[in-house]
């Protein structure tokens, strides 16, 4: 009430009103006051003030909103974790190439190459994901071409790119025969759709079961979401496994 009767105009008392916002847990009025405050000159917009507002934005969900104000920040300060932010940040946007040059800019200030490069190549998987699987009658300069292709390819090495001694290397290891293993799936399932005198549907059913496998260190053992393959699951351990499905 004081604030709309403009009786706060004290930069000290306008903070004030963000930590009343945020103790009742209301990110997103509180960075929308911090940034009217601030374009109105009324709160400084030093670093920590831009960095407050982001991590507002980006607690209410809103990624794209706080980006401006972490790119600003880094440009005022050499902190490494502005630029962690940022990454982040963009990264939750979908813009992973501006996101991998805000992690790289924070690996060249000191930040731990093993979480950069994991963050980078999350950001390009989740991008890869989101694109339809492309068709076998594309030309391999197509396929080779394509966002899909490019995204993973980019997340494939920066999972390589996590260096070997770090914490990180066992996940990035993990991710890495994933990635590589759908690869090879894509190549097989198009060798098979243009093999017409094979049996595609369990050639296809093959691909599903070695992917399903392949996954089981990321969902806790072997499923095969595609139950009408089930049946071509003896025959593929029987060709292709020694050791028991994951359990």
């Amino acid at each position: 009430m004081m604030y709309q009767a403009r009786l706060l105009t004290d930069e000290d008392d306008l903070l004030k009103v963000v930590q009343y916002y945020d103790f009742y847990d209301m990110p997103f009025e509180a960075a929308n006051f911090l940034e009217r405050e601030m374009e109105a000159q009324r709160i400084s917009d030093l670093p920590e003030n831009l960095q407050q507002t982001a991590y507002f934005f980006r607690s209410a969900r809103e990624p794209e909103r706080a980006i401006p104000f972490l790119t600003r920040a880094a440009k005022l300060s050499d902190d490494i974790d502005l630029n962690v932010e940022l990454g982040e940040a963009l990264s939750e946007s979908g813009a992973c190439k501006d996101s991998e040059a805000a992690f790289k800019t924070a690996i060249g200030r000191g930040y731990d190459r093993g979480k950069a490069q994991m963050l980078i190549g999350s950001c390009y998987f989740d991008q890869y994901a989101k694109f339809d699987r492309l068709s076998c009658s594309l030309t391999n300069a197509q396929i080779q071409n394509a966002p899909r292709t490019l995204s993973r390819k980019s997340a494939l090495n920066a999972f390589k790119s996590v260096p070997k001694k770090s914490r990180q290397s066992g996940d990035a290891k993990k991710w890495t025969q994933f990635i590589e293993a759908e690869i090879e799936a894509d190549d097989r399932r198009c060798e098979f759709v243009s093999c017409g005198g094979r049996d595609v549907t369990k050639e296809l059913c093959y691909q599903k079961i070695k992917q399903a496998y392949d996954a089981a260190i990321f969902t806790n053992g072997f499923q095969l979401d595609d139950k009408s393959c089930k049946k071509f699951v003896p025959d593929y351990d029987a060709e292709f496994r020694i050791s028991a499905p994951p359990e």
